[in-house]
């Protein structure tokens, strides 16, 4: 996918929208992930796809919100080199006050946190300024909903053909408070030993890894996929990926009936 072809031709190239799992016609190209989530205006090459206008346009407040928690950084200002994070910010409490509000610990959990994670406020800095946030309803709505678009879009950039719409996607997705547990997230650990593409992505020769990184690991018949995607020293996450209907879903279900729950949520 590439930005030097017009957009009549990307869409005479591509008549399908991926996201709706080729349901509606392409109108528009989107860009996953979105813009937003990376810094100075440097997005990959080569991440654009065709999609509807409903797809395109239906998630932006998700979008906007995934990119604020997808620049958020635990040691350090890196996810703000731009200095676009607090745009990010006003944004998110432009379309939702109470959001903002929502995510920020109180005293007593701020100390808690910090106390369970070994976080200690730099001079100047109250428990709640150096806390992690927490996870709203809405937010893990907006990661779903991402989710859900990435593995389509990476899908589709791998083999050429659209996700269906009656395939199933599975989420795990970890917050960097796994990070400063454990020093990584377990789940890629367990999953090191299994092959895929993990491309280098860039933009103009600068490397972009940093901000975001994926390996995607597919059948030979290509009917199932693992996707392990993660956003700088944010957050992480794991997608199973069947077209066949109802295989992920009854995986997902003996795991719940034998443990009790699954750390999986199907998409």
């Amino acid at each position: 996918m590439s930005n030097s072809i017009p957009t009549h031709e990307f869409i005479k190239e591509n008549p399908w929208c991926i996201f709706c799992g080729g349901q509606e016609a392409t109108t528009t190209r989107e860009h996953c992930p979105p813009k937003a989530l990376f810094q100075n205006k440097a997005w990959p090459e080569g991440y654009e796809f065709p999609a509807c206008f409903r797809c395109n346009n239906g998630t932006s407040n998700y979008d906007r919100m995934l990119a604020m928690l997808a620049r958020t950084d635990y040691i350090g200002d890196a996810g703000n080199s731009d200095g676009k994070f607090v745009d990010l910010v006003a944004g998110v409490h432009a379309q939702d006050a109470s959001q903002i509000r929502a995510m920020l610990p109180s005293v007593r959990e701020a100390r808690t946190y910090n106390r369970r994670y070994g976080i200690v406020p730099k001079p100047g800095q109250t428990h709640q300024d150096a806390s992690l946030v927490k996870i709203t309803p809405e937010m893990q709505t907006a990661v779903e909903v991402f989710s859900r678009k990435l593995a389509k879009a990476l899908y589709f950039r791998e083999v050429g053909k659209v996700f269906p719409s009656h395939g199933c996607l599975a989420l795990n997705w970890f917050t960097n408070a796994e990070l400063l547990t454990n020093g990584s997230y377990p789940v890629f650990q367990a999953l090191e030993g299994i092959t895929g593409n993990a491309p280098a992505l860039q933009r103009g020769g600068k490397a972009l890894n940093d901000q975001f990184s994926y390996k995607i690991s597919i059948c030979s018949d290509v009917n199932m996929f693992a996707l392990q995607a993660s956003f700088g020293s944010a957050f992480g996450l794991v997608i199973f990926g069947s077209g066949e209907k109802g295989l992920l879903e009854t995986i997902m279900a003996d795991l719940e009936a034998a443990h009790g729950r699954s750390a999986f949520t199907v998409l």
